[in-house]
């Protein structure tokens, strides 16, 4: 649950808007709204720059030099490969079974906590230098797990991942 008034919560709380105004759309006017919410998608395209953590790991162990951690890493999160993300898009988008519905658009099969991300980028890599936690500083408000749920894409598409970050 997210605080409405925290300082991220502008992010999460536009979404919400738009997604009831889509629905009021639907609901008054028939026009046929599919919700997709894709959450934690990485692959070519990403921006180096980007500032999430798996951009600023995968920077840092391109330049060699060490990976830094703001916390011990205890976050977890889950991570869905581009291809399956967009594969899953265009399911929701051309069903006609869809219409109506939210769907989020990611991997629950693939949780990784913070550190362990940091140690797959590491070793994928092949950095040299080693992982260092520095002075703790998380993120305020960030959320301890990010992890959604996929039951409604299995139930309407059959959908299951099958590309692990770790791979």
């Amino acid at each position: 649950i997210t605080d409405s008034l925290g300082s991220r919560s502008c992010y999460t709380e536009a979404k919400r808007c738009g997604e009831a105004l889509c629905m009021a759309y639907f609901r008054q006017h028939q026009v046929p709204v599919k919700i997709v919410r894709p959450s934690l998608v990485y692959g070519p395209g990403l921006a180096i720059d980007d500032k999430r953590v798996i951009a600023e790991f995968t920077w840092a162990a391109l330049r060699n030099p060490p990976i830094h951690m703001r916390d011990a890493g205890i976050a977890l999160r889950s991570y869905c490969y581009i291809s399956e993300a967009v594969a899953l898009l265009w399911r929701v988008l051309l069903s006609d079974e869809a219409t109506g519905h939210a769907f989020n658009i990611g991997n629950a099969h693939d949780e990784v906590s913070i550190a362990d991300l940091a140690r797959i980028i590491h070793d994928l890599t092949g950095v040299t230098g080693n992982i260092i936690m520095e002075q703790e500083t998380p993120l305020i408000a960030a959320p301890s797990r990010v992890c959604v749920s996929m039951e409604k894409c299995q139930q309407f598409f059959g959908f299951e991942p099958t590309i692990s970050l770790r791979y």
